[in-house]
């Protein structure tokens, strides 16, 4: 039996805290990128990234690596494959959660940082729960944000925003990819926008798995998502949280399946809504025939409503939806903002379109 020397053992521990040293990905100061996969027996590895499946190579520690061009500031998903099996970074903890497969992601910072970028401001807290859902007959969670002085400032209370995920995501994707907390803690710093409570419940159901292509669609979905926000997820926030109770102080706003949600939910509901956001909404293919009655008192809806604020871009698979649906509400005469910018079906839209709608919300007439 050989024995190890201590100069050996030195060696490998030595060895073993390069290989910790060495971070994937790693964002170097003109934005380029490298990343690392520690895979010595594997026989191919390559990255996916923005739409391009890269080859990687080995060195003789099994280090897997490659450096990719520098890129704008953003935050990004990626993969790896190894030998044909999709997984993702293991040294990277930062991930965009799904129902069906995940991504990790890199954050690639600006100077100054972005509006959902960290910023040295006032945080505040994300806390998960969980609520029996009497509509459904399961447990579910929420992901609930709270200002910053929410803990402190015992006696204030705040209104409310319902802030809707899409096909595919899960009620995390808001806070871990959206980062819609350091965007608020962002705003709020920048005294842009009224602090507030943001709820992010679960879109998915029963009859909505999130599995295929079309998210939220089915009228069955739909029934079942109505429900469980109604019944179930708006009485627990009102009964846990210092929270305003009252339409003025609720709003409803969600990207792509989500969207639909919204305007579908906030259209049959001012009594319980009266700020609603469409971003990217899926309208299904014939929104005017969807929607027409949920819109067909104008007077009514104008009365109702402080704000309803549509966005989509321009290369977006959904901006056709979203223009008849617009086209439909200008003709009725109902008031709304529509907001089509360059962008397409992905996060990098949804982000700017939440920092531009929440210093909207709660304005005081």
């Amino acid at each position: 039996m050989k024995i190890l020397t201590p100069l050996f053992l030195l060696c490998i521990g030595g060895a073993q805290l390069l290989l910790m040293a060495q971070p994937s990905p790693e964002v170097h100061p003109d934005r380029s990128l490298t990343f690392r996969f520690q895979a010595p027996a594997a026989r191919q590895v390559s990255l996916t990234f923005q739409g391009k499946t890269l080859p990687m190579e080995k060195n003789e520690q099994g280090m897997w690596t490659i450096k990719v061009d520098p890129v704008e500031p953003e935050l990004y998903g990626y993969s790896f494959s190894v030998d044909g099996v999709r997984v993702l970074d293991p040294r990277n903890p930062d991930m965009k959660p799904g129902v069906v497969g995940s991504n990790s992601q890199v954050d690639v910072p600006a100077n100054p940082p972005l509006s959902f970028q960290e910023r040295p401001v006032a945080h505040g807290s994300v806390a998960i729960r969980t609520y029996r859902s009497s509509a459904l007959g399961i447990t579910r969670r929420l992901y609930i944000y709270t200002p910053p002085d929410y803990d402190t400032d015992t006696r204030s209370r705040y209104p409310t925003l319902y802030l809707l995920h899409g096909s595919g995501d899960t009620e995390a994707t808001w806070t871990m990819t959206g980062r819609a907390n350091f965007t608020m803690d962002n705003l709020l710093a920048e005294g842009k926008a009224r602090p507030a409570v943001i709820v992010m419940p679960f879109g998915h159901t029963r009859s909505n798995s999130g599995l295929g292509g079309g998210g939220g669609g089915t009228e069955a979905a739909l029934g079942e998502f109505e429900k469980d926000l109604i019944a179930d997820v708006i009485p627990f926030v009102e009964s846990h949280y210092r929270v305003y109770k009252d339409r003025d102080n609720r709003a409803l706003a969600g990207l792509s399946m989500g969207g639909r949600q919204t305007l579908t939910v906030g259209l049959s509901h001012p009594e319980l809504f009266s700020w609603l956001g469409g971003f990217s909404a899926g309208l299904g293919a014939d929104p005017e025939a969807a929607f027409s009655k949920l819109i067909a008192d104008p007077q009514k809806t104008n009365k109702a409503y402080h704000l309803i604020w549509i966005g989509c871009g321009k290369q977006d698979r959904l901006i056709e939806p979203n223009n008849k649906l617009t086209a439909l509400m200008k003709q009725q005469g109902i008031h709304h903002t529509y907001h089509v910018t360059e962008g397409a079906h992905n996060w990098n839209l949804w982000r700017g379109y939440l920092n531009e709608f929440l210093p909207l919300l709660f304005k005081k007439s």
